[in-house]
C-alpha cells in the first residue's frame, strides 16, 4: 500500500521534473499552459485549507502548521519550483521572493538535514543569477 507520504513526494517530483523540463527546453508530459494550474493543484493538495495562513504567519508557525520535516522539504521543493517557473516566465521579483521563502523554511528543518544545504544552493542561486 502506497503511504500518502510517498505519494505527495512522488506528486512532488514529478511537477518538479515537469518544471525542470519546461525551463531547459526538453519536452515534458505536462504543456507549459498547464504548470501554473499544475503548482496551484500542488500548493492545495499539500497546504489544502491552510493556504492562505501559512502565507500569513512567520517561518516557524508556518513550517509547524505545514507539518513533518517531510512535509516542509516537500513544501521547499515546491516554492523553489515555482520560482523556477516564475523566473522561466519572466517574473524575477516573484522568483526571488519564493526563494527567500524556501530558504527561509530549510531554516527550520532539522539541523544535518540531508536537504537543507542541496535546497539552499538551489535556492540562493534563484535569488542572485539571472535567466538564461
Amino acid at each position: 500500500m502506497i503511504s500518502s507520504e510517498d505519494f505527495l513526494i512522488r506528486q512532488i517530483v514529478q511537477l518538479v521534473d515537469a518544471v525542470n523540463a519546461i525551463i531547459s527546453g526538453t519536452p515534458a508530459d505536462m504543456p507549459e499552459e498547464e504548470m501554473a494550474e499544475s503548482i496551484e493543484a500542488a500548493y492545495e493538495m499539500l497546504l489544502g485549507q491552510n493556504r492562505a495562513l501559512v502565507d500569513m504567519l512567520d517561518t516557524e508557525s508556518a513550517a509547524r502548521l505545514v507539518g513533518a520535516p517531510f512535509q516542509v522539504r516537500a513544501y521547499v521543493d515546491l516554492l523553489l519550483t515555482d520560482a523556477a517557473y516564475q523566473r522561466h516566465q519572466g517574473e524575477t521579483q516573484k522568483c526571488a521572493d519564493l526563494a527567500v521563502r524556501a530558504e527561509a523554511f530549510l531554516g527550520t528543518l532539522p539541523e544535518g538535514d540531508e536537504d537543507r544545504d542541496r535546497h539552499g544552493r538551489v535556492a540562493a542561486l534563484l535569488t542572485t543569477q539571472p535567466y538564461r
